[in-house]
């Protein structure tokens, strides 16, 4: 699919044709917002995310990427695992686990926002594991995901639930950081790296959103709210 930024076409890579008409069983009369505030750009899951990811050994990692390339960066106990945004960027959420927590790994390119959630949380007396996929809308141009279960719509940037069933409801934030592919290499020596092997044609590497984040961009694009003048918006 075909995106128009500056006049110039930008790759989204698709899972579905480009329809905004999603049928949803979520539960809208509950929301902590007006539905108003979501704008409906795609598809759930036109941007997919990954739910089987495969991992490759430091050697193989460095014959799929720059070793200056940036990654998300996941520990616990012993294990630690990478996830290059060169991936993350045309997927945007892969759910995980790492030793026993089981974890969604999320990245907003408009945002430029990498955080890290467990999926499993108590609610209400019940223990929910999640799964997450893209709902194909934003919220002040920040992806909002959604949950398989109860299709509940969550606010990637705060892991909050805005609308739906688990309204309310929080992620817990998993640590995590940037760093080079190299970095993580020599901090991890045993650590994992997300394979470019996703089962998904993308180009890989290729930057589906050029000059989004050019300093001259004064009002960013699909975002419609007021814009703070004391910084530049990019």
């Amino acid at each position: 699919m075909l995106l128009f930024w500056n006049n110039n076409p930008v790759n989204i890579l698709c899972a579905q044709s480009r329809q905004t008409e999603t049928i949803w069983k979520t539960d809208t009369s509950q929301h902590l917002i007006p539905l108003s505030g979501f704008k409906a750009l795609l598809p759930r899951d036109a941007i997919a995310p990954i739910d089987s990811p495969e991992f490759v050994e430091q050697k193989l990692a460095l014959k799929m990427y720059y070793d200056q390339e940036p990654v998300i960066v996941v520990k616990n106990g012993s294990s630690a695992k990478a996830y290059p945004l060169s991936i993350l960027i045309w997927h945007e959420i892969v759910n995980d686990a790492i030793e026993d927590k089981k974890i969604s790994i999320t990245y907003c390119p408009l945002c430029n926002a990498a955080i890290v959630f467990a999926r499993e949380m108590p609610w209400h007396g019940k223990h929910l594991v999640l799964d997450f996929g893209t709902s194909g809308m934003l919220r002040k141009s920040d992806l909002v995901m959604w949950d398989r279960q109860t299709e509940s719509w969550w606010q990637q940037i705060e892991g909050k639930a805005l609308v739906g069933s688990l309204s309310g409801a929080r992620l817990a934030f998993i640590p995590s950081q940037i760093m080079s592919l190299k970095d993580f290499i020599d901090r991890y020596p045993d650590g994992l790296i997300l394979s470019n092997n996703t089962g998904f044609d993308a180009e890989y590497g290729q930057n589906p959103y050029e000059n989004y984040d050019h300093i001259d961009n004064q009002k960013p694009f699909l975002f419609e709210d007021n814009i703070d003048p004391r910084l530049p918006a990019m």
